[in-house]
């Protein structure tokens, strides 16, 4: 049976990748630098891992919104026919709620998250939200294949979506947006004026990584399966095959260890956009483990407020309630930024669409500024965290559940 109590592990999870996100987006508004973090030959070391501890947010949004989603369906299973099976889930009941929370996060991404980057309603890029909505709407007609044809499915996909490396969307001619779509980065154009849409998070292969998490939700609910123990193995699994990968074997991210900067950084710099398989196993791995380690803490409580530890406590507040999170993050750094540069530079600019040689005389980029005003930033989110928190759970109404 699915426990009755929350599963804190997941929460601790998700806090602690959504607290991490936040310095990456705070580094983009308030301290941005003329080249990118990951750039070794440029960037210092302490730049790269800023940019480094922020790769594990994406892949773990994902992967656990589909363990959510096996939890949510398996929990309308108990409710209408309690004593089912620990792999039991109410296929329809879940499609539909991935359908319309799929096409709900698309439509926040579009009015209050592409805003919130860009001042502007001109929906030029799309991002995270974006292909967790598209990735919840495919697992919707996905999670109707039988387990073990999802299992390969997926691992196929993740594994294999790097063979399609070799081609970019100038080899498609006019159908160029849809492999953008899909497989790279790629700048749609809309309007013969220049107006388009960058597509910053190609969809393959975020559906799999959905998938496999989906998959996953069972170890919460069948109480014939070791959780812990399994997930320290496939931890552990995916670590090792990182490495594996990364220093032996020529395949899994179009920038090998051979072809990088002699830097002892470079074993970590791995492709985000599309997340090749060296990079969601970099990144997975170490996220399986933590949820093995927290496991012990899954049905002993019942409150967040006396959650192990000061910082358990914090992790969890945010972790409960990330979307609200995500949403309320990004239009505080992006507004209090602009009134920093302008106190500080004398301008104030967005650097998301200001390119370098247009910023202020007076700017300089500065890494403690970015953990400044990420700690501010957090000071600020807990308690209205705290109290959305409060209020999501007296909630009753279906409208709440979509946030």
């Amino acid at each position: 049976m699915l426990p009755a109590r929350r599963l804190l592990s997941l929460d601790l999870l998700r806090g602690l990748v959504i607290v991490l996100m936040a310095i990456d987006h705070v580094r983009d508004f308030y301290s941005p630098f003329p080249y990118q973090p990951e750039d070794l030959s440029q960037a210092s070391a302490g730049l790269f891992l800023t940019r480094w501890i922020t790769h594990f947010c994406a892949p773990v949004f994902v992967f656990l919104a589909g363990t959510s989603a096996w939890l949510y369906g398996h929990q309308r299973a108990l409710a209408t026919a309690p004593g089912s099976a620990p792999d039991a889930i109410d296929r329809a009941g879940l499609s539909r709620f991935l359908l319309s929370r799929g096409l709900w996060l698309i439509l926040l991404e579009l009015l209050i998250v592409n805003p919130s980057w860009s001042h502007g309603f001109n929906w030029s890029f799309v991002q995270v939200i974006w292909a967790l909505g598209w990735s919840m709407i495919l697992l919707a007609g996905l999670l109707w294949l039988p387990a073990r044809a999802l299992l390969v499915v997926a691992l196929a996909l993740v594994a294999g979506h790097n063979l399609l490396d070799r081609w970019t969307p100038a080899d498609f001619g006019a159908a160029a947006p849809w492999w953008g779509l899909l497989h790279a980065q790629y700048w749609i154009p809309v309007q013969p004026q220049g107006y388009g849409v960058f597509v910053a998070y190609p969809l393959l292969p975020w559906p799999a990584v959905m998938a496999l998490g989906y998959l996953l939700g069972r170890v919460y609910t069948d109480p014939a399966i070791d959780a812990r123990a399994l997930l320290w193995k496939l931890g552990a699994g995916c670590i090792a095959a990182f490495l594996l990968l990364r220093l032996l074997l020529p395949y899994g991210d179009p920038q090998p260890l051979a072809g990088q900067p002699d830097h002892w950084l470079a074993l970590l710099n791995t492709t985000k956009y599309p997340p090749s398989l060296q990079f969601l196993l970099m990144t997975l791995g170490p996220a399986l483990c933590l949820l093995a380690w927290w496991r012990r803490y899954d049905g002993q409580l019942d409150r967040i407020a006396v959650a192990p530890g000061w910082l358990a406590q914090r992790l969890l507040v945010f972790g409960a309630v990330p979307l609200f999170f995500y949403l309320l993050h990004t239009p505080v750094i992006s507004l209090s930024a602009l009134a920093w540069h302008h106190w500080a530079a004398g301008t104030a600019f967005n650097p998301m669409n200001t390119p370098p040689p247009q910023w202020p005389e007076g700017y300089q980029p500065s890494l403690p500024r970015i953990y400044i005003a990420w700690t501010l930033l957090l000071l600020l989110l807990y308690p209205l965290c705290v109290a959305y928190g409060r209020f999501k759970r007296r909630a009753r109404s279906p409208l709440w559940k979509l946030l």
